[in-house]
């Protein structure tokens, strides 16, 4: 098989490569950027629960979720916009968007009602939530392999095996 050379001698396949990983890289750290919070006196803090979910989301999505417009999109189905994101951009949408956080246990704490479950936690993709005091379940989608547990109680709210 023949290559093509650029003018600087280096393969044409190598430099594509060399430059999808620079857009990524970049598309990490602007991401990561995101995620800092400065306060009055120039100090930041990061947050753990947008990290953790960016961090599933791009092992899992290495290139990321791309919004686009609907009416550009040509099926034989209805095409519709998400309401929540599928799996850990769904995570990090509803964390961004103020209605889960993180807690010290490393589970999902569901502070507001959200709209619909992210699609697509099953399997090997379940994490655990704990619904907080007041708060109602999501009425629509399903948890699925994901376990739900009532704060303060504990009591189990769903499971996918049965409470």
């Amino acid at each position: 098989m023949l290559y093509q050379h650029s003018p600087t001698g280096v393969f044409y396949e190598e430099l594509v490569e060399q430059e999808h990983r620079l857009r990524q890289s970049t598309q990490r750290a602007q991401i990561l950027a995101g995620f800092l919070r400065f306060d009055l006196n120039g100090d930041y803090t990061i947050d753990e629960a947008e990290i953790s979910a960016a961090r599933d989301l791009y092992r899992h999505y290495p290139y990321g979720v791309v919004s686009m417009d609907v009416d550009q999109v040509i099926s034989v189905e209805p095409v519709l916009r998400y309401d929540v994101m599928p799996r850990y951009a769904g995570l990090l949408q509803l964390k961004q968007d103020g209605f889960i956080t993180l807690t010290a246990e490393g589970l999902y704490r569901i502070d507001r009602q959200f709209t619909r479950w992210p699609a697509g936690f099953d399997g090997a993709f379940s994490e655990d939530f704990v619904l907080a005091t007041g708060v109602e379940m999501p009425p629509n989608g399903s948890p699925r392999t994901s376990t739900v547990t009532r704060e303060g109680t504990g009591e189990c709210l769903y499971e996918p095996r049965g409470c």
